[in-house]
């Protein structure tokens, strides 16, 4: 995932689990982002054909994918996030799949 702000500064990253938890950071892995709106992206990185035949207990999905499209493009995505000046700050982003809640 990926913390675009709407003004000027850097973004924030950060890698979903497979319980859909993150952590973000904008200088280092895990410190967080800064202060301010931003749009959020989430890009999903599909195995290969090869890694899905090695291994496919692992790739459950395979070749699909579970994210539309529109929540990796800055104009489309429709999640917002708001990170106030503390430190506690705590998102919970839901995304719409073929009319359905993930």
């Amino acid at each position: 995932m990926n913390l675009v702000p709407e003004s000027s500064g850097p973004s924030a990253r950060g890698k979903i689990n497979s319980f859909g938890e993150f952590q973000l950071g904008t200088f280092e892995a895990t410190d967080g982002a800064l202060a301010g709106k931003y749009r959020v992206l989430i890009v999903q990185h599909l195995p290969s054909a090869e890694k899905i035949q090695q291994a496919p207990s692992d790739h459950e999905h395979g070749q699909d994918s579970v994210v539309p499209l529109a929540y990796s493009q800055v104009d489309s995505t429709p999640l917002i996030a708001e990170i106030a000046p503390d430190d506690k700050n705590r998102l919970e982003l839901t995304i719409e799949r073929s009319g359905q809640s993930q």
